[in-house]
Order: C-alpha cells, then sequence, then structure tokens
C-alpha cells in the first residue's frame, strides 16, 4: 500500500510542476533558442547520427537543449547507450566576468530518465522531486561512474562546453552536467588540458 502512496504522491508532485519546455527534443530547431548555439543555425553532419538536423537512431542518440534557471544555455547531443556526449555546441561570447564557481555539484538531465523536470537537476534533487526515493538512472552517465572504486583509472569529469568559456556565473554552473562531461584522464585534465582551456 505505501508503494502505491508514493507513486501517487510522485505523480502528483510532477503533476502541479510547470509544464515542461522540453529541452530534450527529436530536433535542435524544435526549441526556437536552440539554432543559436550553432554556426549560422546549422547542425553539423554527422554520419549515420545527424544527418540534416535529424538524429537517425532515434533511441540512442538525443538532442538537448540544455536549460539551466530558465533559460537555454547550450546543446549537446547525447549518445545514450555509451552514456557519453556526442558533442556540445556553445556561443563564445569572451572570457567569463565572473569567477569559476567552487563546489558546484554536478548535474543530471532527469528527461532522459523519463521524469518530466524542464531543467538539469543534481541527482540529490532528482531523489527528493521524487519523494525521496532513489530512480534508477539508465540513460545516462552518473557520479559514481566517475568513483575511483569503479574504475581502475584516475577519471575527471571533463567538460565539452568548457566551465572557462561561458560568459557568466548561471552559464558556467550550467557547464556542470554529466550530459556535458567526458571521462579524461586526470593528470591530462588538470595538467595540458587546464592550461588549453585558460
Amino acid at each position: 500500500m505505501m508503494g502505491v502512496l508514493n507513486h501517487l504522491s510522485t505523480l502528483l508532485l510532477l503533476s502541479l510542476l510547470p509544464p515542461a519546455l522540453s529541452h530534450v527534443v527529436d530536433k535542435f530547431s524544435d526549441v526556437p533558442q536552440c539554432p543559436k548555439f550553432f554556426l549560422e543555425g546549422t547542425t553539423p553532419n554527422l554520419p549515420g547520427i545527424l544527418v540534416g538536423g535529424t538524429v537517425q537512431d532515434q533511441n540512442r542518440y538525443k538532442p538537448i537543449c540544455q536549460k539551466y534557471k530558465d533559460t537555454y544555455r547550450f546543446a549537446t547531443l547525447y549518445d545514450t547507450t555509451n552514456m557519453i556526449p556526442v558533442f556540445s555546441a556553445y556561443t563564445f561570447s569572451g572570457p567569463p566576468t565572473d569567477p569559476r564557481p567552487k563546489g558546484q555539484p554536478w548535474m543530471i538531465e532527469p528527461q532522459l530518465e523519463g521524469i518530466d523536470v524542464e531543467e538539469m537537476k543534481t541527482q540529490h534533487e532528482v531523489k527528493v522531486l521524487n519523494n525521496n526515493t532513489d530512480i534508477g538512472v539508465d540513460h545516462q552517465a552518473v557520479d559514481t561512474d566517475y568513483s575511483a572504486t569503479i574504475s581502475s583509472m584516475d577519471l575527471d569529469r571533463g567538460h565539452l562546453f568548457p566551465c572557462n568559456a561561458a560568459p557568466d556565473d548561471a552559464t558556467m554552473r550550467s557547464t556542470f552536467t554529466l550530459t556535458n562531461a567526458v571521462p579524461q584522464e586526470r593528470g591530462f585534465n588538470r595538467g595540458r588540458w587546464k592550461t588549453m582551456e585558460c
């Protein structure tokens, strides 16, 4: 009985949320703000993956118009099979005006897990929205994928849209989503890659 009540309360909570301005989309052009992240508003052609703005395997690859604090910040094509981004596209407008955020937690994309929440959230925030019940995260990387106990390598979360290329604090924070991160060997990420980013 408690399980049924938990599920009903979760559905009630989700029904009270404002309707999602879906940002896991069929095409990047579905969200008018999203094409601005691509050169001349045109997505790249990746044979077998993305052609003419259309994803070839809708079950595997998901276009995401990354939304944070009610603003679309960048675009990502995400591979839900390998749980890694294919690319992230953003507009570079010069060096940031704010310092790099300290202690920013990494977020996930709830819509990839079938949760109708319009913005990226931390796993803890998703758990709270789900009546303090853990959800299965099966279509994207999570923090534990970068744990030293899981991997024999020392891996960092490497930004595809670099935090240091974002113009302001909110956009810098938005880059801390695991749908914008690839595994990078720690020494490289904190060495040559960091020098290049700066």
